[in-house]
């Protein structure tokens, strides 16, 4: 159960993550990172390690490429990294509740360490053992109860006035925020900045879709006549008054929407998606701001090569 880059640790090693593995038929358990802001790397393993014969396994790290991240027994691409490759129009759907599902993932601190007993492909019997524990929790008792979130539920054959559901969903969003520390959500990486991010973006992503499906004249006259006092034009302006966290599969999601909210202002008409192209690149340098704007349009610069 020996890492492959042990013999490269030191005595000042700070970061441990273990644990025992039950029902496996593999002996190899990779540790990857999730990256969204970089889906199109293929880098994305950190490290494998053996298994013992008792199911026991560790890994230690000197230092951390990104707070979250999964175990698996098999060397695939990361579930976002798959969505977003083979369905980049599509990118407003699905969660990570979806995408962390098939396999135990944590979001871990610099200065942490995590143990961990995995039944093999059952999320709800991952048991996080250390002062983690809350954390883990937190996260995952989000994503499990995520099928029942106003936003992702709006009625659309029988649907609510638009500002009676947006009241709904900030009463829900109020719910889930209780699950964090909310003065710690100003640290960008802190774990409370990630479940903050997750769970604002959710809602406004989720209310978003609905919206726009029902309401595609107001979505018209917001984009066209850019009043501030306008609910959708107010949403999106959310995300300009926030260092969302990096690691946040809604942040890319809504990243990506902000850029198309910007072209279809000055299109003066509606698209839920616009393909890679030179202008979407003018645009995103225009509007995008903050760590991740290079980052972004690094993967956008990749895909209009693919593209042309």
């Amino acid at each position: 159960m020996h890492s492959c880059k042990e013999e490269k640790q030191t005595a000042s090693q700070k970061i441990n993550i273990s644990g025992k593995l039950f029902s496996a038929e593999s002996n190899t358990i990779y540790l990857k990172q999730i990256d969204n802001f970089n889906y199109l790397t293929d880098n994305y393993i950190i490290d494998s390690t053996t298994i013992s014969s008792d199911g026991k396994f560790e890994f230690h790290l000197d230092s951390l490429p990104s707070n979250l991240m999964s175990l698996s027994t098999e060397n695939y691409k990361p579930a976002s990294y798959i969505v977003l490759r083979q369905l980049p129009d599509k990118y407003y759907f699905g969660s990570c509740a979806r995408f962390l599902a098939a396999e135990p993932s944590f979001y871990i601190g610099k200065n942490d360490s995590i143990n961990i007993d995995w039944y093999d492909k059952a999320m709800d019997s991952v048991i996080h053992k250390t002062d983690l524990a809350g954390n883990q929790d937190t996260m995952h008792k989000f994503y499990r109860n995520i099928a029942k979130n106003v936003a992702g539920q709006l009625d659309r054959e029988n649907p609510l006035d638009y500002g009676t559901a947006w009241e709904k969903v900030l009463k829900d969003q109020k719910k889930d925020l209780n699950l964090i520390d909310i003065t710690k959500i100003n640290i960008e990486n802190s774990f409370d900045n990630y479940m903050y991010s997750e769970i604002v973006l959710y809602n406004l992503n989720g209310y978003l879709n609905w919206f726009e499906d029902i309401y595609p004249e107001k979505v018209n006259t917001a984009i066209n006549e850019q009043q501030e006092s306008d609910l959708y034009n107010q949403i999106f302006f959310q995300y300009l008054g926030h260092s969302w966290n990096r690691n946040s599969f809604e942040y890319y999601k809504f990243t990506e929407r902000f850029v198309n909210y910007q072209m279809n202002i000055r299109s003066k008409s509606f698209k839920p998606y616009y393909v890679p192209s030179i202008e979407k690149q003018r645009i995103a340098k225009k509007v995008l701001s903050g760590k991740n704007k290079e980052r972004y349009l690094s993967i956008l610069e990749t895909q209009i090569k693919n593209v042309l």
